[in-house]
C-alpha cells in the first residue's frame, strides 16, 4: 500500500511538474515575444528620433542663416520659404538705403553627411522661379573633387556655414555694383 501510494504521489508530482514546465514555457515564449517587440519598437523610435534630429539640425542652420541676413542687412527683404512650400530656404532681395531693389539671392541650406547632386538642379529651378541673380548653397557636404570651404560649382555658389556671412557681403556688393 505504501509502495502504491508512493507511485501515485510520484506520478502526480510528474504530472504537476509537466504542467508547470508547459506553463513556464508558454510564459517564457510570451515574455521573449514582448522583449522582441519592445526592441523593434525601440529601434524604430531611435531611427525616427535620429531622422527628426537631422531635420531639426538642418532647420537650425536655416534659421541661423536667416537671422544673420536679417541682422546684417536691415534694408534688404529677407523672406523665409515655409516648410512644405516649393522653393529655396531663404530669398534675399538686395535694396539700397533708398529702397531701390538691386537683385535677388536665393539661399539653400543643407546640413548633411553626404552630397546629393539633386540639390544643385533644385536650387537652379528655385533660382529661376523667383528670378534671382545668384544662388547659394550653404552646406556641410561638398561634391567629390570640390575642395571647400567656398566654390563656384555648376553656376551656384557652394559655401560652408562658417563663411556664409562673408560670402553674403561679397555677393551683395557685387549686385549693388553691377546695377550701377
Amino acid at each position: 500500500m505504501e509502495l502504491d501510494l508512493a507511485r501515485k504521489v510520484a506520478s502526480e508530482r510528474e504530472s504537476i511538474e509537466a504542467r508547470i514546465r508547459d506553463s513556464f514555457s508558454l510564459r517564457e515564449a510570451e515574455l521573449r515575444k514582448k522583449i522582441a517587440d519592445a526592441q523593434k519598437s525601440n529601434e524604430e523610435l531611435t531611427r525616427k528620433l535620429e531622422q527628426g534630429s537631422q531635420q531639426l539640425r538642418g532647420e537650425v542652420l536655416e534659421w541661423e542663416l536667416e537671422g544673420i541676413l536679417r541682422q546684417s542687412y536691415h534694408f534688404d527683404d529677407i523672406q523665409e520659404v515655409k516648410k512644405g512650400v516649393r522653393g529655396a530656404d531663404v530669398v534675399q532681395t538686395v535694396h539700397l538705403r533708398s529702397g531701390t531693389g538691386r537683385g535677388k539671392i536665393v539661399w539653400e541650406t543643407k546640413r548633411a553627411e553626404n552630397w546629393s547632386t539633386a540639390w544643385v538642379s533644385k536650387l537652379k529651378d528655385d533660382q529661376q522661379e523667383v528670378g534671382a541673380d545668384i544662388a547659394v548653397l550653404v552646406s556641410t557636404a561638398f561634391p567629390a573633387g570640390v575642395i571647400g570651404p567656398l566654390a563656384l560649382y555648376e553656376g551656384i555658389w557652394l559655401v560652408e556655414p562658417e563663411l556664409a556671412t562673408g560670402l553674403s557681403e561679397a555677393l551683395r556688393t557685387v549686385l549693388i555694383k553691377s546695377q550701377r
